[in-house]
């Protein structure tokens, strides 16, 4: 037996999953693409770009992302999943 999901439950849940995703994808999605021209932006050299962009950047969104996401699993079997 199934109970009825309402429609906030379905958003509160949406927008959870989302910004769980956002936190720890953004990093991959918006500069991948753009590191050698952010690394000619700021002057970097090939080995530059790779250790501070590459590196310490994407090490930066991990530590973020990661207790985030700790946070949002803990939350998310501390929540109850059927309402009687």
């Amino acid at each position: 037996m199934t109970l009825p999901v309402s429609k906030r439950s379905q958003l509160y849940g949406a927008i959870v999953y989302a910004s769980s995703t956002i936190f720890l994808f953004a990093d991959q999605n918006l500069m991948s693409p753009n590191l050698t021209m952010i690394a000619d932006e700021f002057g970097f050299d090939d080995e530059e770009r790779d250790r501070k962009l590459g590196g310490y950047v994407a090490l930066a969104f991990f530590t973020l992302g990661c207790p985030i996401s700790f946070l949002v699993g803990y939350f998310a079997d501390k929540h109850p999943r059927i309402r009687k």
